[in-house]
């Protein structure tokens, strides 16, 4: 899979890419991170699965797996980019609101959110998440757009998501 433009866009806002510090919160088969990796950024990688991960960071020293299950990790350090591609909306809104709390509190002054969050299955953000984008970052881009997913291993048949998006600033 190809890197999100999201995450594109997010990266051209840090300074020096190789004093940069990401986080790719649920990095999955770690699409995200290896971009970021190749562009000279120190990523570190958290996912409940990290065998995907693990295989890139063989081949790529910038890449630190952590295995974690997000729900309840404790985000250590801090960052200049935080990367959350279709992670949150697993969790229930309580869960992802703490979760949007601890990734913004871990990004330094000046930081970048990229987040995604499928709502397919809801009605809107959780409660929570509008007051901390709003009152915590300076919005670069915020959308939802219906995009065409030609499927995937856990639903094969070509669907449907709609996504929301952010990107912005830790003020």
């Amino acid at each position: 899979m190809k890197v999100l433009p999201i995450v594109v866009a997010g990266a051209k806002f840090l300074q020096d890419y190789s004093k940069s510090r990401a986080l790719d919160y649920g990095a999955g088969t770690g699409r995200n991170s290896l971009y970021l990796a190749n562009l000279g950024i120190d990523v570190l990688a958290v996912d409940q699965d990290i065998e995907d991960l693990e295989k890139l960071a063989i081949n790529n020293k910038m890449i630190h797996p952590v295995k974690a299950d997000l729900r309840n990790w404790e985000i250590q350090g801090k960052f200049d980019l935080v990367v959350a591609t279709n992670v949150l909306q697993f969790f229930d809104n309580d869960t992802a609101t703490r979760c949007l709390k601890d990734m913004t509190n871990c990004l330094n002054s000046g930081g970048v959110l990229c987040l995604t969050y499928i709502l397919d299955k809801k009605i809107s953000l959780p409660l929570g998440f509008e007051e901390i984008l709003t009152s915590k970052f300076e919005m670069i881009n915020s959308d939802t757009k219906v995009i065409q997913d030609p499927g995937h291993p856990d639903f094969p048949e070509p669907h449907q998501h709609k996504i929301f998006y952010f990107l912005g600033l830790k003020k």
